[in-house]
């Protein structure tokens, strides 16, 4: 099984919420609630990872996420395998499964949700609980910011994992809906080229690009890292109503490239020589390599802290257009 990236993500995770929440007092609020038991789950807004739970036990997750959102239509995607919860393994058990999301809007005055996903199984056969049409009725009449564009399509699919492949019984789920809010951004990763297969001179375009990386945080290279970061900040720093150059170096102040006792990537060069694969997320736009090269161990080499990057091509070469939230 994947690393628990909850535990080992950098701080900057935190911190970014918590700037987020504090800075938008006069902007809506955007939050995802998911749900669940039964299944390893990862979640992607508009074609970014922002969840990826892949360890037993019930889900119950509350983040917010204006940052993932725009004004218009958005897409959620869930890749799920389930598991059967008795036994611990990946044979499936209907039973144990349940799984649903919302996604709420709190302006300070009312709250509006969303109620996009509630899926159970019948047999091997995934279904939504609710159809369509109810669906579309009620949330016509409760909200006016959320508008539900079409029912959940749910399609065969394999998750894989740094060790294994998931088993047949895994889905991947869509659902599309628009939100009425001409204040959200369109997120830096938006404008991504779409690559359906990379080839090899894509992969080791990516490599190079994860090697600059590396390269720059071994050195200690603050100026050059705000530049590679530049993309992603002045997404995080328009959506909070902040200065980017400000945003960089309290990032920088709360999250040094240098981590006291820790090494960083110490086996960087022979990953890039030995196993490995890329993943894309779910419109393929964005790409990070598995096992992650970008980390940072103890002098036992136990993984202690991370930086789990997507990285984008805008035209010009891959670079970094998203940081993993691992919640």
């Amino acid at each position: 099984m994947e690393r628990n990236l909850r535990l080992t993500v950098l701080f900057v995770t935190f911190f970014c919420a918590l700037m987020v929440s504090n800075v938008m007092a006069d902007q809506s609020k955007y939050y995802f609630k998911l749900r669940g038991e039964g299944a390893f789950v990862r979640l992607y807004i508009n074609d970014s990872e922002v969840l990826s739970n892949l360890k037993f036990g019930e889900m119950n997750f509350y983040q917010l996420a204006s940052q993932y959102f725009k004004s218009g239509k958005n897409e959620v995607v869930i890749d799920m395998e389930p598991y059967n919860h008795s036994e611990r393994n990946y044979t499936f058990s209907e039973d144990d499964f349940y799984l649903s999301l919302d996604v709420s809007n709190d302006n300070g005055a009312i709250e509006e949700v969303i109620d996009l996903v509630k899926l159970k199984f019948d047999g091997d056969k995934l279904y939504q609980l609710n159809k369509k049409k109810d669906r579309k009725e009620f949330q016509a009449s409760e909200s006016n910011t959320f508008v539900l564009l079409d029912d959940v399509f749910i399609s065969d699919f394999q998750m894989r994992y740094e060790n294994r492949v998931s088993s047949p019984s895994t889905k991947r789920v869509r659902v599309e809906f628009s939100i009425n809010d001409n204040d959200l951004l369109d997120p830096n990763w938006i404008a991504a080229k779409k690559i359906d297969q990379l080839k090899p001179h894509d992969k080791k375009r990516l490599w190079d690009a994860y090697a600059h990386v590396y390269e720059v945080i071994k050195d200690d290279n603050e100026g050059e890292y705000k530049d590679l970061m530049r993309s992603v900040n002045t997404h995080l720093s328009h959506v909070i109503g902040y200065d980017v150059d400000d945003f960089a170096n309290e990032f920088l102040n709360k999250d040094p490239l240098v981590e006291p006792d820790l090494n960083f990537s110490p086996n960087f060069k022979i990953g890039m020589e030995g196993d490995y694969f890329v993943r894309s997320s779910p419109n393929n736009k964005m790409f990070n390599i598995i096992p992650n090269p970008l980390v940072y161990t103890n002098d036992e080499g136990e993984v202690g802290l991370e930086r789990v990057f997507y990285f984008c091509d805008f035209g010009n070469g891959f670079e970094i257009c998203h940081v993993y939230s691992g919640y």
